[in-house]
């Protein structure tokens, strides 16, 4: 099966997006910032060609909608998926696991 010649974005679209992530990164949390920052209670997701929507229901009740294009989808999902098993809070297959507490 052929497929349609229209693309949902270009090559230049994906070579803007990684320049700006690189242009625009910013400084990781600092160990306080994690302690004190938001958190996120829920969310919905709606996919589109060109990224994923998403709208998330924060611990304060706010509500805040991003959209991702995907090269910063796919690096979320990624540093997701590695933090979860360097923390041993996944398995890596979409499992959460139970991490042993240090006393």
């Amino acid at each position: 099966m052929a497929l349609p010649n229209k693309t949902a974005f270009t090559v230049d679209d994906l070579s803007g997006w990684v320049a700006r992530a690189r242009l625009s990164c910013p400084e990781p949390p600092t160990t306080a910032e994690c302690l004190t920052c938001k958190s996120v209670d829920s969310f919905d997701g709606k996919a589109m060609r060109t990224g994923i929507v998403f709208r998330m229901a924060l611990d304060d009740g706010e509500t805040v909608t991003v959209r991702l294009n995907p090269f910063i989808a796919l690096e979320m999902l990624n540093t997701i998926v590695q933090s979860g098993i360097g923390q041993g809070w996944t398995d890596g297959n979409g499992h959460i696991t139970f991490p042993i507490t240090e006393t």
